[in-house]
């Protein structure tokens, strides 16, 4: 199971890679990714998702998940089931103040050695 760590407010600031610096959210623009971004994600939807994971990615269509038994569960919960990411890989889940609660997810992998 992949490691995740929640903090707060990021969904409303800029992000930086902390592997190499490079601004992958911008409060007034579209996501961009860098080498060590897996995925950016929301409630409603990838953002993106880089080749490396896309076919082990949890689907968000509602179809899908009632095939898979999976409708009862959060879509960040079966993110977090997932094997098969690269070693040392995490998420950050960032969600937005009450009322609205609103879901970002980042996964990241550090540089290969």
């Amino acid at each position: 199971m992949v490691q995740s760590l929640e903090i707060d407010y990021v969904a409303l600031e800029d992000m930086f890679c902390m592997f190499c610096g490079t601004q992958i959210l911008f409060s007034e623009d579209s996501p961009t990714e860098c080498p060590h971004v897996l995925f950016i994600a929301t409630d409603d939807g990838y953002e993106y998702q880089s080749d490396s994971v896309k076919d082990i990615l949890p689907s968000f269509d509602v179809e899908d998940e009632e095939e898979n038994g999976d409708y009862r569960k959060f879509f960040f919960q079966r993110v977090k089931e997932i094997t098969g990411f690269p070693a040392g890989s995490f998420i950050i889940e960032s969600y937005t103040p009450a009322p609205s609660l609103y879901g970002l997810y980042l996964g990241f992998s550090p540089p290969s050695q």
